[in-house]
């Protein structure tokens, strides 16, 4: 005996609505609610427009058709439209607007002005497989890393749907397509598979809601929250096992204190601020830049020369006497002491030797950079001085 699609439609859709709603309440206020209430959105619109359209014939034309089909279409464009908002990438109306106007385009005509069931359905079967197969190509960044679990449990059901979607269309093509009350082998697959794929879609949405709010977390306690450098706590969980190539910029902002006591620590936090973004800016691929704490920074150069190292430290302290020249307290002004590694090195030897470096710079007059010579820090700790 084969299975009723209406009943089964209907009870997947109850189901996916109770997601859509878990989703929309678990997004809160978070860095990630508008993606998650996208996918909500989403997943609401499609099982609204699912169980609308699979009671065509109980319910008038206009609801069932004209406006459920393009419910459908419109539930993956928010879908996909989540996706790219919670990767940073632009979230352009077209991805709604353009799918959707095409079907609500296709069901006036084919359903009003020249009737066509299979023509209806081809359009439909295309669009979805091309939004399905969509939902997996903006979803690939993720297929390794942090959210990868999540992902793939998203983009397998949904490259399934891609091509299933496929095979409706060019079966409907050949054969024709068949109508829901017939109850034919294809619609059975359709409704029966397509429930079971969406379900574990949303299901995969809600695993990577939670995920992103984790890496939130994650971010937030190995980061500064000023400066969007790392902090010296996630610095040193990403120090390579080997320091060799490495060289060390240790940076003191000069007088900082004084900033603090003359213009109060707004203006102190903005130098701070600004001092983030030029280091950010400095970074290249391999790089590492942190807030150690207070006004002392540092910098890992991947496999910089010393010219290169000193090129770093010089830009920075040059740019950031310039940027701050308007600012409260400024110009600004910074000390560094660079250090390169050497073979079997340790992070803290190749820091103390970066900070003896750049005490020998404040020694000098500070607003001046310094490079080790040898491998024998300074004792500087027992000299009493204090960076400032």
């Amino acid at each position: 005996m084969q299975p009723e699609p209406r009943a089964i439609v209907l009870a997947a859709m109850i189901a996916s609505l109770a997601l859509a709603a878990v989703l929309w309440n678990i997004a809160g206020g978070g860095h990630h609610a508008r993606s998650a209430r996208h996918w909500a959105t989403g997943s609401a619109l499609l099982s609204v427009g699912a169980m609308t359209n699979i009671m065509q014939n109980e319910i008038h034309f206009v609801f069932a058709i004209i406006l459920a089909i393009p419910a459908m279409v419109a539930g993956f464009s928010f879908l996909i439209l989540g996706v790219r908002r919670a990767r940073g990438q632009p979230t352009s109306a077209v991805w709604l607007f353009l799918p959707v106007a095409l079907m609500f385009d296709a069901v006036v005509y084919w359903g009003m002005v020249l009737p066509s069931f299979t023509a209806r359905v081809i359009v439909h079967s295309i669009l979805t497989s091309i939004l399905a197969g969509a939902l997996v190509w903006n979803l690939w960044p993720w297929r390794a890393g942090q959210f990868q679990a999540a992902a793939w449990f998203v983009m397998v059901p949904a490259a399934l749907m891609t091509v299933m979607f496929a095979v409706r269309a060019v079966s409907s093509i050949l054969n024709g397509a068949e109508p829901i009350a017939l109850v034919g082998p294809m619609t059975v697959f359709i409704y029966l598979t397509g429930s079971i794929l969406f379900l574990a879609v949303q299901t995969g949405f809600v695993l990577l809601h939670q995920l992103l709010m984790l890496g939130d977390v994650h971010f937030a306690a190995h980061r500064d929250a000023l400066t969007g450098l790392l902090n010296r706590r996630g610095l040193i969980q990403l120090v390579p096992p080997s320091m060799t190539g490495y060289a060390m910029l240790a940076i003191d902002l000069d007088h900082f204190k004084r900033i603090n006591d003359d213009h109060g620590h707004e203006a102190g936090d903005k130098v701070l601020a600004l001092t983030g973004h030029l280091l950010n800016k400095a970074l290249r691929e391999g790089d590492l830049a942190s807030r150690m704490g207070g006004e002392e920074f540092c910098i890992l150069l991947k496999g910089a020369s010393p010219q290169v190292a000193m090129g770093v430290a010089e830009r920075i302290r040059t740019e950031l006497t310039s940027h701050s020249m308007g600012m409260q307290g400024g110009p600004v002004t910074v000390s560094t002491g660079i250090a390169l590694a050497v073979p079997e090195e340790s992070f803290d030897m190749l820091m103390r030797r970066a900070d003896a470096c750049l005490y020998r710079a404040k020694v000098k007059g500070r607003n001046r950079t310094e490079i080790a010579t040898d491998v024998t820090p300074l004792d500087f700790e027992s000299s009493g001085v204090v960076f400032s």
